[in-house]
């Protein structure tokens, strides 16, 4: 995940994600299949770089 989530804190998502089986890192690696994006504007522009190279599935809160 990266940025910053509109309804709840950084730590209760990554509990939401890993209860549902989520591995939740804070970098990007060859590993990583997908990234939840926080607010428009609060990902940093070279992790949205390494997302569009590496061709990373992005999801949203709402698709979420």
């Amino acid at each position: 995940m990266t940025g910053v989530c509109e309804s709840t804190t950084p730590g209760d998502m990554k509990d939401v994600l890993r209860s549902h089986g989520a591995l939740v890192r804070t970098s990007i690696s060859g590993k990583t299949t997908h990234v939840l994006l926080g607010e428009k504007g609060t990902c940093g522009p070279k992790k949205l770089e390494q997302i569009a190279e590496r061709g990373i599935k992005t999801l949203t809160e709402d698709e979420l």
